[in-house]
């Protein structure tokens, strides 16, 4: 049995993960994996938070089934009542680490894992771990932000510290900040026959594309939440920063939503494996 990492939290805090995962869909964040997805298929979420996400998928491949972990129970609770409010029966939720996912080899015909991988110390292992649950033939599909790679203007101090800032968080809580850019080779290691992938820039942009590109979040801003739900504590904690420059580092992103003339952009890269 592997030892996870000591000091790995990969977890969101329960705020961020309601106030923010919760608001994907699958149409938002795995559009690159629903053509692979029919009905009959039986589907894994690998760290399915609240369940928005893998009980659209239960929907699309009814009549098989679609099965959520994830490791904080009142997550799956409210994954469970979000289920049983849309009728939704061909989906179960249970507490599980993606590093030991309780099904035996070729379970499932598809495995997905959304802005968990670069959570983890080792992102390898879980990998292998979803390949090993695939049948032959089977699909998994993984999407990470990469955060050490931002586009932001105009030029602001304050929120370039932040942004170097959320990647010491990642990495003090044992992720991988880095880890998107390696999806493909990673999942090449892990066992995968061949692979595919791809990058969309997610954020916001009114010069590029003309409207607002979205997060997958609802019209969350994820980097206030984050910090004010995640990262605070932690900056404080090591001294990485004071409380005035937290306080003004939150004023910046809460404001900077509303100049018309910035924009803030950040890789999402999607990677496909064939078992």
């Amino acid at each position: 049995m592997r030892e996870p990492v000591r000091h790995e939290n990969y977890q969101h805090d329960e705020a961020f993960t309601r106030e923010g995962m919760s608001r994907r869909t699958a149409q938002s964040t795995a559009r690159f994996l629903l053509p692979f997805l029919e009905p009959g298929k039986r589907l894994i979420d690998c760290g399915c938070g609240q369940g928005s996400v893998t009980v659209d998928f239960a929907e699309i491949v009814t009549p098989g089934e679609a099965v959520g972990f994830d490791l904080r129970e009142t997550d799956l609770e409210s994954a469970r009542a979000r289920a049983a409010e849309r009728g939704v029966t061909n989906v179960v939720f249970q507490n599980a680490s993606i590093y030991e996912i309780p099904f035996p080899d070729a379970s499932f015909d598809v495995a997905f894992a959304h802005q968990v991988l670069h959570h983890l110390g080792d992102p390898l292992a879980a990998l292998k771990e979803m390949r090993r649950i695939l049948k032959p033939g089977g699909v998994a599909g993984v999407a990470d932000h990469a955060w050490d790679v931002v586009i932001r203007a105009p030029i602001n101090p304050t929120l370039e510290a932040w942004d170097a800032l959320r990647i010491r968080v990642i990495e003090a809580i044992g992720g991988t900040p880095t880890f998107a850019r390696n999806q493909r080779a990673a999942m090449r290691e892990a066992g995968f026959s061949r692979t595919d992938g791809h990058v969309m820039l997610a954020g916001r942009s009114e010069v590029q594309t003309g409207g607002r590109q979205g997060s997958g979040m609802g019209g969350m801003n994820p980097n206030l939440l984050y910090l004010r739900s995640v990262a605070k504590s932690i900056v404080l904690e090591r001294g990485w920063a004071t409380q005035s420059e937290l306080d003004a580092m939150e004023q910046a992103l809460d404001e900077d939503p509303g100049n018309p003339e910035s924009f803030f952009l950040l890789p999402v890269c999607w990677a496909v494996g064939w078992a």
